[in-house]
Parts: C-alpha cells; sequence; structure tokens
C-alpha cells in the first residue's frame, strides 16, 4: 500500500537489523528470554549497564522524573541508590514510603552515583572469586 497503517509499522518492526562490516545490532521482538541468556555476548566486558528489568533480582539505581514517577517501582531490596530530579522528601505528591532506606542523587552527582556502581561491581568480583 501507498500509505502504511500502524499495524503494518508493528509487523514490520518485529524484527530490526542494522549491520556494518565491524558492528551489528539485531532488535526482535520474542518473549520467554531472561537476561542471562545474552550473556555470551559480553564475555569480554568487566561491567554490564542493563535499562529495565524493575522487577528482577539485580543490584539497581532507579531513576525517577518528577514529570513520570508518583513513587518507586523497584523491588525495594534490590535498589542500591536513587537518582532524581526532586526531593522526595520535599514533594508532597510523591510516596516516599515506596522507596528503600538507600542514598538519592540528582543527575548532576555523576561522582557519587558511579562510586554506587564501582561498589557493587566489586561486590559482584569479589564473590566471584570465592
Amino acid at each position: 500500500p501507498s500509505v502504511l497503517r500502524s499495524n503494518d509499522i508493528c509487523r514490520i518492526s518485529q524484527l530490526l537489523l542494522h549491520y556494518s562490516e565491524n558492528r551489528f545490532c539485531l532488535v526482535k521482538e520474542e518473549k520467554g528470554h531472561e537476561a542471562e541468556d545474552f550473556l555470551p555476548f559480553f564475555q569480554d566486558m568487566d561491567l554490564i549497564l542493563v535499562e529495565g528489568l524493575k522487577d528482577s533480582h539485580y543490584a539497581k539505581i532507579e531513576v525517577m522524573r518528577r514529570d513520570v514517577s508518583k513513587k518507586a517501582v523497584c523491588r525495594k531490596e534490590t535498589v542500591k541508590a536513587y537518582v532524581t530530579d526532586f526531593r522526595p522528601d520535599t514533594w508532597s505528591g510523591f510516596d516516599a514510603e515506596s522507596m528503600s532506606d538507600c542514598p538519592v542523587y540528582d543527575f548532576h552527582e555523576i561522582d557519587a552515583i558511579m562510586e554506587i556502581v564501582l561498589k557493587e561491581a566489586e561486590k559482584f568480583w569479589d564473590n566471584r572469586r570465592i
């Protein structure tokens, strides 16, 4: 057809491959995979940062924006820090009870956020050596 409808776009976009001589990116819509299924692609990496997986057992930094978040959504026991564009304790519209008792950083506090990432990576590698 000369005009694509939204369901045509969905059908077309179920598989996307971008390829060049020395790199590729594959996006495929397919259910039934776990994050661990993709670890073989990262065997030569020391650190892997993954977006999403809010219900997973992985340690995480939850990112919240005032325009989007009314409460924290990740499992409290997995959150190591929050990064926000607001202070949860000063915003009456935010459910601060939804947060775990861990540090809250502004988006500009890059060094402090990186310290959390490196501390968690160090814990992971220490446990792997046992």
